[in-house]
């Protein structure tokens, strides 16, 4: 099975302090800062995904060296991802985690839940009907769950075994107390291979933190080791042309690479995860935000000239309309911005 586009309904709505000036100078300082944070890391030795040694830089973004493998297709930074890094950027908020994901009423927090997650969570139980499955008699843990959006989607949709893991012990306190129930357990960046080795789950999910593991092989190794996990079910940012808007403007707040996103997947990278670790690709959903990125950058700019603010007008009266229909044709050549992807384990 294997869908393409959205609508960027979603989009405009909730990422619409995007083309705030003020909210964008604070997120392109921070992207800036983890840039440097992520330059004085050890250098990789080769790729993520499949371990290739490194030719020269394509581009550098936010000071660091970036460059696609030359064997797999997958776009790396240069320095890897440590234990170090990582807790500096999600465990100790660098990256303002809880401004993003925290609701403080169960009111926000079902909006966010109806608006961006009930979908994914369709779309992964038509695919797994489409295997013979009944969702609703399933385990599953959401790995990286952030403040539990996902985990409340599934519950909702009747996946009453769902529980999440996150890192983030302000999320996971403030949804607990929330809703009144542990919904999300806490576990330290060091022991997710353990917990992706032996969670009692059917299927695991990480919906936006597989690029965030810290060491992306042994990561895979532990989770298809585990004995009654079936399904692995993953959305992660992939290249696209969003890549080469964001290191044009660099004062725009980036959303698919930087602040914390030091890799990103391509459809060829994908196959070879699954090929070296017994995952077998059953259903896709390709879709982005490719031109709501090329729109909300170019409204900044504009916006940030007093000879152009008015012309913000006349650019959303151009462009708005033809959202849809332009990331349609990114979205089915698999250049989307996001892949959402459910796997089936191999044994």
């Amino acid at each position: 099975m294997i869908r393409y586009g959205k609508s960027s309904e979603m989009y405009l709505e909730y990422k619409s302090l995007f083309y705030d000036r003020d909210t964008n100078q604070l997120w392109s300082d921070l992207a800036r800062r983890v840039g440097a944070l992520y330059c004085r890391q050890p250098l990789r030795e080769g790729c993520v995904v499949c371990g290739t040694a490194f030719k020269e830089p394509t581009f550098i973004f936010h000071g660091a060296p970036y460059s696609f493998c030359a064997d797999c297709g997958h776009f790396n930074g240069h320095h890897e991802d440590t234990f170090e890094f990582a807790a500096q950027i999600y465990e100790a908020g660098m990256n303002e985690t809880a401004t993003v994901y925290m609701d403080r009423t169960r009111a926000s927090f079902m909006e966010r839940v109806d608006t961006i997650y009930s979908a994914k969570v369709v779309f992964m139980c038509d695919a797994l009907r489409d295997l013979g499955e009944d969702p609703a008699t399933l385990r599953y843990v959401d790995l990286g769950a952030g403040a539990g959006h996902f985990v409340m989607a599934l519950r909702k949709a009747g996946m009453t075994r769902a529980i999440g893991y996150e890192t983030s012990e302000e999320l996971v306190d403030n949804t607990n107390v929330l809703f009144g129930e542990k919904l999300l357990r806490h576990n330290e960046l060091d022991v997710l291979n353990d917990v992706a080795a032996t969670v009692e789950a059917d299927l695991i999910s990480m919906i936006f933190s597989l690029e965030h593991v810290c060491a992306l092989r042994s990561f895979l190794s532990a989770l298809r080791s585990n004995p009654y996990c079936r399904y692995f079910y993953i959305s992660v940012p992939t290249v696209s042309p969003t890549i080469v808007l964001e290191a044009l403007f660099p004062h725009v707040m980036p959303r698919v690479l930087g602040l914390g996103h030091t890799h990103l997947f391509s459809d060829r990278s994908l196959e070879r995860i699954c090929q070296n670790f017994g995952l077998r690709r059953t259903a896709e959903w390709w879709f982005g935000a490719n031109v709501f990125d090329l729109h909300r950058s170019i409204s900044v700019l504009l916006g940030e000239r007093p000879e152009t603010n008015s012309a913000v007008v006349t650019w959303n009266d151009l462009m708005l309309p033809l959202i849809d229909a332009l990331q349609l044709v990114f979205d089915e050549r698999k250049l989307s911005s996001e892949v959402h992807l459910l796997t089936t384990i191999q044994r």
